[in-house]
C-alpha cells in the first residue's frame, strides 16, 4: 500500500500543476507531525490546494482520506502562516505570493482527496462524505497514474461530485520574539507618522535567558521606551529612565508629580517605581504573556504609541526647565 500511496502522490502532485493551474506543488509535503500527501498553489487566484491520498478500496480507506482533510483543515487554521512559509521554502514560492496569500489574515484553500479507481465506484459512499464535507474535491487516480476530476456512473461522466470549493480559513500568525519586536517597530512608526515622534532610534536585543527587548529613544538613549517580553511571564512596555542618578531621581519626582495626568491618559495599570540598578527609574505596565499573534502585535505597538504620546512630551518638558 505504502508504494502505491507514494504513486498517487507523485501522479498527483503533477495534475496540480498539468490540471488545477499551480505553479508550484510538491508530494509529501511534512509539516509539525502531519505528513501532506500533496500541495500545490496557485498564484493567480492565490489558492492553496492540498490533497490526501489514499490507494485502498475499502469504505474505511474512503473515510479515512476525508477524515484526514479535517486534521489537515484545523493545522492550516492554528498554523497557516507557518505552513505557508515552510511550503514556500521548498517549493521556492515568491515572498509576494506569501504576503498576497495570507494578507486578509486567511488562507483560500480547496482541499481533494485522491482516491483510486476502485474506491471511486462505491458512489453511495462518496455521496454520503460529500454531504457530510461538500466543499471536498475528488481526484480519480486511475491504474496507470492518469488523474481525472469525474466519476463514471453508468459510463457518464460526473463532474459535480469531484467539484472543490473554495474555503476560506482563518489562519493565526505567531511570531517568534524577533519577528514580533520588528513587527511592533512597524506598526509603532505607523502609529506616530505625522507625529512629532515618528523618528525615532532603536536597538534591538534577543536571545536572552531572562527577557528579548526593543528600545525605542528620542534624543538621549538613557531615557528610551522599551518593549521587554519576559520568557512565559508578561510583556512590560513604557519608559526606562537609566541616565545619571541625579537626573533619574529629578525626572521620576516630575513623574510622580504628574502621576495623575498620567494615570488619566495611561490608564490605571500605568505604574512609576524603581528598577534595576539603585537609581533607575520607569513609567511601565505589564501585559499578560500569550500568543504572540499579529493581535498581539497592535496592542502592544498601540500601547506604546500611546506612552510615547503622553510621555515624551512631559520628558521633554523637563529638559526644557
Amino acid at each position: 500500500m505504502g508504494k502505491l500511496e507514494s504513486r498517487m502522490w507523485s501522479r498527483v502532485g503533477v495534475h496540480l500543476k498539468r490540471g488545477l493551474g499551480c505553479n508550484v506543488a510538491t508530494q509529501s509535503f511534512r509539516f509539525g507531525n502531519i505528513g501532506f500527501d500533496a500541495v500545490g498553489y496557485s498564484s493567480d487566484d492565490s489558492i492553496v490546494h492540498v490533497v490526501e491520498c489514499k490507494a485502498g478500496r475499502k469504505p474505511v480507506d474512503i473515510g479515512h482520506a476525508f477524515g484526514q482533510i479535517l486534521a489537515y483543515r484545523s493545522v492550516l487554521s492554528e498554523k497557516g502562516y507557518e505552513f505557508l512559509t515552510k511550503f514556500g521554502d521548498k517549493v521556492r514560492m515568491k515572498t509576494e505570493d506569501i504576503v498576497t496569500a495570507t494578507r486578509e489574515g486567511t488562507l483560500r484553500v480547496k482541499f481533494y482527496v485522491g482516491l483510486s479507481d476502485e474506491a471511486c465506484k462505491n458512489i453511495s459512499l462518496i455521496e454520503a462524505m460529500k454531504k457530510i464535507l461538500p466543499s471536498v474535491g475528488i481526484i480519480r487516480v486511475k491504474k496507470d497514474g492518469g488523474c481525472r476530476d469525474y466519476l463514471l456512473i453508468k459510463r457518464e461522466k460526473e463532474y459535480g461530485l469531484c467539484k472543490s470549493e473554495t474555503i476560506s480559513v482563518p489562519i493565526r500568525r505567531v511570531h517568534n520574539h524577533k519577528q514580533f519586536l520588528q513587527a511592533v517597530e512597524r506598526r509603532l512608526r505607523d502609529n506616530l507618522a505625522g507625529t512629532p515622534y515618528s523618528d525615532f532610534k532603536t536597538y534591538t536585543l534577543v536571545d536572552k535567558p531572562y527577557g528579548d527587548y526593543e528600545q525605542f529613544w528620542f534624543g538621549r538613549k538613557q531615557f528610551h521606551f522599551e518593549v521587554l517580553l519576559r520568557k512565559r511571564k508578561f510583556i512590560e512596555l513604557g519608559i526606562h529612565l537609566e541616565g545619571g542618578r541625579s537626573d533619574n531621581l529629578s525626572i521620576y519626582r516630575f513623574f510622580k508629580k504628574n502621576r495623575k495626568a498620567i494615570e488619566k491618559s495611561l490608564g490605571a495599570d500605568a505604574k512609576i517605581a524603581r528598577w534595576g540598578k539603585k537609581h533607575w527609574r520607569r513609567v511601565y505596565e505589564h501585559l499578560p504573556r500569550t500568543d504572540l499573534t499579529d493581535e498581539q502585535v497592535e496592542r502592544v505597538a498601540d500601547k506604546m504609541a500611546k506612552h510615547i504620546k503622553v510621555l515624551q512630551p512631559m520628558v521633554e518638558s523637563w529638559e526644557s526647565k
